[in-house]
């Protein structure tokens, strides 16, 4: 026999060989219990508007105070999700080709299981948000450059600021009547 075994055979009698008493083991801590991993927060939403066709967005999401985004997707029918997010405070950025881009602010705690974040994307110039940019849009802006009918949501602010500048002029009233003539569209 190549093992070796703790009895031994001399041709008449079986004996056990001496052994060494176990070294005593040292005893171990129990196991923690892991904390169960806690899956990320979804963040979705739907993109309506005045994008009659589909478009392709983009949506970003970035950590607050980071270079870079954390996620980005790209979807085609207004429709998008992001999982497992961590936790964290976040901007959401939604933007598409001939679109206003839109910026949010999320907060996700450990406690946050799900975020719905719906949204309207207008096109430059569109400021009624009905899909067109047309005399409706004109009459708004000079409406509000007048004074008797004031632009008062950042982003209708935003739809109608197609010039350089920060404040809405007369010169963006004029930009956005030349695209309605189609005399230089704004895209």
């Amino acid at each position: 026999l190549d093992k070796d075994y703790p009895f031994t055979f001399d041709g008449t009698a079986w004996t056990m060989a001496a052994t060494e008493p176990a070294e005593p083991e040292e005893p171990t801590e129990p196991e923690k219990p892991q904390k169960p991993e806690r899956p990320g927060c979804g963040i979705t939403g739907n993109i309506h508007g005045s994008h009659k066709h589909p478009i392709s967005l983009t949506l970003e999401l970035w950590l607050e105070g980071a270079e870079e985004p954390a996620y980005t997707i790209s979807v085609e029918d207004g429709l998008y999700a992001f999982e497992n997010v961590e936790p964290g405070t976040y901007i959401l950025k939604i933007s598409g080709h001939k679109h206003v881009s839109r910026t949010f602010t999320i907060t996700i705690t450990e406690e946050t299981q799900q975020i719905v974040q719906d949204t309207q994307l207008n096109l430059q110039g569109d400021l009624t948000g009905d899909g067109n940019v047309n005399i409706g849009d004109v009459a708004k802006i000079y409406g509000h450059i007048k004074g008797s009918a004031p632009l008062t949501d950042e982003y209708t602010k935003a739809c109608a600021k197609v010039t350089a500048g920060e404040d809405i002029t007369i010169a963006d009233a004029a930009r956005i009547y030349a695209h309605v003539k189609g005399v230089k569209p704004l895209w």
